[in-house]
């Protein structure tokens, strides 16, 4: 699967996802726009997570409620 990254801070996050995981300072290594292999999906509570290597080439969970 292909996702592409629409936002790359904590702040655009909605609730769930801010309170349970991140904060508005967050910081994601990812380019606006740019394109990502998923490696694999999980579900955390109510928000869904998606693995993906980032710029800095390093798998990591991206949630998103």
């Amino acid at each position: 699967m292909i996702a592409r990254c629409i936002f790359n801070s904590g702040s655009d996050l909605s609730n769930p996802a801010r309170d349970s995981f991140y904060t508005e300072d967050t910081v994601f290594h990812l380019v606006v726009g740019k394109e990502y292999v998923v490696l694999g999906l999980g579900l955390f509570e109510t928000v869904l997570g998606a693995l993906v290597c980032d710029e800095t080439g390093k798998p990591g969970w991206l949630k998103r409620a």
